[in-house]
């Protein structure tokens, strides 16, 4: 049997502590070399302004294998009142590939995201960090704050999004974290005077530059996932002291980092550490108040897996969802 877990199911089982910990223990596996994270497929759909995404994973610790499905038509919200993502998750016993479970991915998206954000900021932002600057106020913003205030004593919030109303809904979705939030005028804005700084946006053609970039910053670059997606100029990964990815090979094709390597502001030698290295401690994170960091984050597959896992057994513990014979 195969449990069927909808978006509302998902949403009613899986917490920002819950996806936290997944996230973690996936970084924890990958840095110590106990995964399989095949290089993803990528269906371009230029004409829809779409891309379709293949991401399989296997975690050998955690006997978690899954394969997640994405579509990302960055046109729906306006021209068929649609979410702009949208797929599944199929969660598999490895020892059979028998399918466990089919569930929404979008939800699990946005969560081990914001989650992955959440784990960089642990081990790459000051201590002392309490101001967040955030460039982007779609859907993804709001999980990107929710897992950094529960990795530091978050304080403050700047946000600034092309469109203000996106802004304004942000700032009220983030209401009940109880933090002091300013939407700003500009990107610039966002990055001045913050101790952490967020780009979640579906950029093209970068907009935060070097010059705005202050001593001690932990920057997440989230949104340019792509090799057409790029947030950040050449010259922020200049001025970085520790760059760091989850996955080399996706990172080195996203349009922000081959452009900055195409610049000469950096190189793939240049690359401090992944994630996963420094989380298993094979390499030290911040070690100094005064350093740049920046995570470039592109989206592993281990870190939906390893949520998935945690949805399907609170679903199986709970009695949530629908079970049903889709294989022999």
């Amino acid at each position: 049997m195969t449990l069927i877990l909808g978006r509302k199911d998902v949403e009613q089982l899986l917490t920002m502590e819950l996806t936290l910990e997944a996230v973690e223990a996936a970084f924890l596996e990958h840095g110590r070399g106990t995964t399989l994270v095949p290089e993803r497929i990528a269906l371009f759909l230029e004409e829809y302004h779409a891309v379709i995404g293949v991401m399989p994973a296997y975690i050998e610790r955690l006997k978690a294998a899954g394969v997640k499905l994405i579509c990302h038509y960055e046109d729906n919200p306006k021209k068929h009142n649609l979410p702009a993502s949208a797929g599944l998750v199929v969660y598999h016993d490895p020892a059979t590939g028998m399918p466990l479970a089919i569930m929404d991915c979008a939800y699990i998206t946005r969560m081990r995201t914001g989650a992955a954000t959440g784990v960089s900021v642990k081990y790459l932002a000051r201590a002392d960090a309490q101001v967040l600057g955030i460039v982007g106020a779609g859907a993804q913003a709001s999980c990107q704050i929710a897992a950094i205030s529960r990795v530091r004593d978050l304080k403050r919030v700047k946000a600034f999004d092309i469109d203000s109303a996106a802004t304004a809904r942000l700032l009220q979705e983030i209401a009940n974290l109880e933090l002091e939030t300013e939407a700003v005028d500009s990107p610039r804005e966002a990055c001045v005077e913050v101790d952490i700084l967020v780009t979640c946006t579906p950029a093209r053609i970068p907009f935060i530059q070097g010059e705005w970039i202050q001593e001690g910053l932990h920057i997440a670059a989230v949104g340019a996932d792509m090799p057409h997606k790029s947030e950040l100029f050449p010259g922020v990964y200049a001025r970085a002291d520790k760059w760091v990815t989850d996955l080399i090979n996706q990172a080195l094709v996203t349009g922000e980092i081959a452009g900055a390597i195409a610049e000469g502001a950096m190189s793939e030698g240049t690359l401090y550490a992944t994630l996963g290295e420094i989380v298993a401690g094979q390499k030290p994170g911040r070690e100094d108040d005064a350093e740049i960091t920046i995570f470039k984050s592109t989206g592993l597959a281990i870190e939906d897996v390893a949520t998935a896992k945690k949805v399907y057994e609170l679903a199986s513990e709970r009695g949530v969802g629908v079970e049903l014979s889709i294989t022999p």
